[in-house]
């Protein structure tokens, strides 16, 4: 079970599933039509800064010795990977704006960064997950894609929230969180995706 619960915990990690959330979005009728490299391109540049970028930090701090752990088991080893990761997606956000993507997708980001900075934040006395975060980030963000693009995603809507449970179960198994902590992560990333996504695209 533990393995499992580990495989779940690697595969749908914060740092892969805004990938994953954009490879969604790809996958839309209005991008269809966009050529290959293009989509390519804005893949690795998300990649990058919400996934490379911010292993290659969290490694460095191990092997500095300020994390003990991958996992960041300890709530203090936190504010720092969560602060890199805040700026980095500020990045990302940047660039999709650059290259002309929806207004409303490139404030879903800045959304998330807003996430992260509320992770950071409540982090200085109570850990909450980042796992269920990305997660409800990934929720909201199903939510305004379709709102935006007139979608009726019901069995994408039933799937999230299976695989959102499945992560919330495997963290409880792994004895990194509470059920109020995936709880209160979900609702986090959810809620400020949706909020940013729809107030302000």
């Amino acid at each position: 079970m533990r393995r499992i619960a580990s495989f779940l915990s690697i595969f749908f990690s914060p740092l892969f599933v805004p990938t994953y959330g954009l490879l969604l979005f790809f996958t839309t009728a209005r991008f269809q039509a966009v050529p290959f490299l293009p989509k390519l391109i804005v893949g690795i540049i998300v990649f990058v800064c919400t996934a490379l970028l911010p292993a290659l930090i969290l490694f460095f701090f191990m092997k500095a010795g300020k994390v003990s752990s991958i996992n960041l088991e300890k709530r203090q080893e936190r504010t720092l990977p969560y602060l890199f990761s805040f700026v980095l997606y500020l990045f990302c956000a940047f660039y999709l704006w650059k290259v002309n993507m929806p207004l409303w997708f490139v404030m879903m980001v800045v959304g998330s960064a807003v996430g992260v900075v509320t992770l950071m934040l409540i982090n200085l006395t109570w850990k909450m997950s980042a796992h269920l975060s990305a997660m409800g980030g990934l929720f909201g963000g199903i939510f305004v894609v379709s709102i935006h693009y007139i979608l009726n995603p019901v069995a994408l809507i039933v799937a999230t929230l299976f695989i959102a449970a499945a992560v919330a179960a495997s963290r409880l198994i792994l004895g990194v969180h509470t059920p109020l902590q995936t709880f209160a992560g979900f609702v986090n990333g959810f809620v400020l995706v949706l909020l940013f996504g729809l107030l302000f695209g």
